[in-house]
């Protein structure tokens, strides 16, 4: 909203707007006054042809009834209120030449996308006009300027990229760059390595699971590469590809189930460099006796070993001692130049990382009683930079209503649709119920005879994945773990634009005004 207000605002700023603005709307309260022609300015560049003003009160008084309402809420600010209706108005009947596709919602969200997506972001207000000298904020080694296309790295990262350790295990929130600093570092090893030498990465697959990040900087380096997946593959099998391919680079999908599989393979395989992303996603479903012996496995290797992870982004289906324990046994086989943590995410806007803290903080204080390893293994998270972009849109719905539920889906996806292309936008969802049929229907229908497709995913399989704008449904559980860390993981995956749809399971709905949601049958 304000993005596109803003676009508007200054193609409007000339003398003449604010001596229109003081004369049609200073003292105005609950009516417009009309405007005739002593209120328009004199300005040689204005005659009155340019104001239409019966014409523009009566379109603007339309538009204003259908599409903008307030709350009998004595929390509202009805001055404010009033003041931005105004505004609005006075551009309405003013700005006759603006180009709105300029400030349209697509453009609006590829324009911030792009910003996000290189790197360019601040740490001190838009008014601060020295950026370069932001507290925390230092140029990217060139490998990631070059390759992932990333401009600046925090502080925290810098040091991440640049340690000497065999064995680095990077905790951090979503967004933080940790699959920034493991592409870059294995395009660093590839141009280093010896000619026997290879990076092996080991990542989560899934519908909505990808690695373009690593297949462009891959392919911007001209480092060839080969993709497979375990589930195809036995361990020997898995082993002779690595041993054999050609490729300096193998990517791995590797799924929940594969702790065994992949502590057999990297046992099994010489000269390789190991790389896992998203690790948490196996220390959920794995007993804690297998978890420590992968640790100590890793830990054995002679070979540079980069590991990323985040608790906060999963299912738990782990009790909460369960948990507790794989934290506790993580921080004391590691040491502490090993475990790096990082903190600031950079991934989304503003808007979105103010809403994800919130969530990551209330999943903290769970397991507040072990703060002797809760900073390390789930570090809090900070807001990355000052990006704003449009302002994320919540649904709740008291009960399980499909068609009430679909009518918001489609229009939101609607506006979407209308405005980006299909490719740039994903729905993550946790249901596997008559919703998410309704939702395929929906997404089939608005993409026949296009070249691109909209994103529909599970969130438990959208590891990795982002877009620059994603609709969320999400319904909630009666546990409250699973319920943040779910719709942590889902909303996580927008960088400009969310719409999050929160609805209860069937045959239940949510009690208002507790501190978490209540199911009441």
């Amino acid at each position: 909203f304000f993005s596109c207000l803003r676009g508007w605002f200054f193609s409007c700023l000339r003398g003449w707007f604010f001596s229109c603005l003081r004369g049609c709307f200073l003292g105005a309260s609950d009516t417009e006054r009309q405007i005739s022609s002593d209120d328009i300015s004199s300005d040689e560049d204005l005659s009155s042809d340019d104001i239409s003003s019966d014409e523009d009160l009566s379109s603007f008084g339309f538009w204003w009834n259908n599409n903008a309402t307030i709350a009998q809420d004595t929390r509202i600010n009805h001055d404010a209120f009033q003041k931005v209706r105004n505004m609005l108005l006075a551009i309405w009947a003013t700005d006759k030449n603006c180009d709105k596709s300029k400030c349209s919602l697509g453009n609006c969200i590829s324009n911030i996308d792009e910003r996000l997506k290189s790197g360019k972001f601040t740490f001190l207000p838009k008014k601060v006009k020295n950026r370069v000298q932001n507290p925390g904020v230092v140029t990217a080694p060139d490998v990631i300027r070059n390759f992932v296309e990333v401009e600046n790295l925090t502080v925290e990262q810098c040091k991440a990229f640049e340690s000497s350790e065999n064995l680095l295990w990077i905790n951090g929130p979503a967004g933080a760059g940790k699959s920034v600093i493991l592409c870059g570092r294995m395009i660093q090893l590839v141009q280093q390595l010896n000619e026997d030498n290879k990076v092996v990465l080991f990542k989560f697959g899934g519908d909505g699971n990808n690695c373009q990040l690593y297949q462009r900087a891959l392919k911007e380096a001209s480092v060839e590469y080969q993709e497979t997946s375990t589930p195809r593959l036995t361990v020997t099998e898995l082993v002779t590809l690595i041993s054999e391919s050609e490729c300096k680079v193998i990517i791995v999908e590797i799924t929940y189930e594969d702790v065994q599989k992949l502590t057999d393979t990297i046992s099994a395989v010489t000269n390789c460099h190991i790389f896992i992303d998203d690790i948490q996603e196996l220390l959920y479903y794995s007993k804690t006796e297998e978890c420590s012996v992968l640790m100590d496995k890793l830990l054995s290797l002679e070979c540079t070993v980069m590991v990323v992870c985040d608790m906060a982004q999963g299912y738990w289906s782990l009790s909460k001692q369960d948990l507790i324990d794989r934290l506790r046994m993580i921080n004391v086989k590691l040491s502490s130049t090993q475990l790096v943590r990082l903190s600031m995410s950079l991934r989304n806007t503003c808007d979105l990382s103010d809403i994800s803290c919130v969530i990551r903080e209330q999943l903290r204080e769970i397991y507040s009683e072990i703060p002797d390893v809760l900073d390390m293994i789930l570090p809090t998270q900070l807001q990355g930079h000052f990006i704003h972009g449009t302002l994320p849109v919540m649904h709740v719905f008291n009960d399980y209503n499909v068609t009430s539920i679909m009518h918001v889906f489609n229009n939101e996806l609607n506006r979407l649709c209308d405005e980006l292309n299909h490719s740039d936008i994903g729905i993550v969802t946790n249901v596997a119920s008559s919703v998410l049929s309704r939702v395929k229907d929906s997404v089939d229908m608005r993409c026949v005879n296009t070249d691109s497709n909209i994103a529909v995913c599970h969130s438990e399989d959208s590891y990795s994945a982002q877009w620059p704008a994603v609709i969320v449904l999400h319904s909630v559980w009666d546990s409250e773990e699973r319920d943040l860390t779910a719709l942590y993981l889902a909303l996580s995956r927008a960088r400009v634009y969310c719409s999050v749809v929160i609805f209860p399971c069937e045959g239940y709905y949510i009690r208002r005004y507790t501190s978490h949601v209540t199911f009441v049958t």
